[in-house]
């Protein structure tokens, strides 16, 4: 399962044909891997696993220690357990090294994330601006002036009175909201954003209102990856008081009056 976490368990195709193959006709006695963490490298769920192997009757070898995987005694046992162990305790600290990579660009006020709507990302290396795609040393945010102003429009309609669902439908030309549309598109219906198909929708707007990076302000951390049940990387929203907030005005785009 190339590029597919080691803690993942429902969603590893290779993982998943084994299983089905184990408990469908079984036309193999052994499996061989490199070491114990290439099954998984959590805990809990790789133990269980490699019991349910073993309960099949099917012998599991590790080719780079040359040992076979024994669940006989409660020493094999507990082996077994430190093995994954230590396989889940790298795994954390890559996470918390590649977190900490994350964290120190962000204070930089590189990007550590996507492109939201109203900023396009630039690539930049010794301080000069590359063409996207090239190899570069760090990515860093510009208006776009053309979004921009979408944005603006967006909080001045909502600072009028108007919610969520109107705005949105006067962004998508809907006729019966044309007077909106001219009063604060100049008539014309604002193109969705990049990477989306479609139409606007009032959760877009909602975001677009709540987003710190308008008023100036960088705010990252805001979620976290964790594993849990089998599945790896499920995004959870941390605590406010964990986010890291970082000025920057050069990113502004709507007056501190207006936000």
């Amino acid at each position: 399962d190339d590029a597919v976490s080691g803690a993942e368990f429902r969603e590893r195709p290779g993982l998943l044909r084994f299983l089905d193959t184990m408990k469908n006709g079984k036309p193999f006695n052994a499996v061989v891997m490199s070491e114990q963490s290439r099954l998984g490298r959590e805990q809990l769920e790789t133990g269980y696993l490699l019991k349910q192997i073993r309960d099949a009757g099917i012998r599991v070898f590790y080719y780079l220690t040359n040992e076979e995987a024994r669940l006989d005694s409660a020493l094999d046992k507990i082996m077994s357990s430190l093995t994954s162990f230590a396989a889940e305790m790298e795994r954390e600290k890559a996470r918390q090294r590649a977190r900490d990579a994350a964290e120190r660009k962000a204070r930089q006020g590189y990007v550590t994330g996507g492109e939201p709507y109203g900023y396009e990302n630039v690539h930049y290396k010794d301080g000069v601006e590359l063409p996207r795609g090239t190899p570069h040393d760090y990515v860093k945010r510009r208006i776009k002036e053309d979004e921009a102003a979408v944005i603006r429009s967006v909080f001045l309609m909502y600072e009028a009175g108007y919610g969520h669902t109107v705005i949105c439908k006067t962004m998508n030309g809907v006729p019966r909201y044309a007077d909106q549309l001219r009063e604060f598109f100049d008539g014309r219906p604002p193109a969705p954003p990049r990477k989306r198909t479609g139409s606007w929708a009032p959760t877009q707007v909602r975001e677009m209102l709540y987003r710190r990076l308008y008023r100036g302000e960088i705010v990252w951390g805001q979620y976290t990856n964790v594993d849990r049940n089998g599945r790896a990387g499920l995004r959870v929203k941390r605590d406010s008081s964990e986010h890291l907030f970082v000025p920057a005005p050069d990113l502004r785009i709507i007056p501190e009056p207006l936000w």
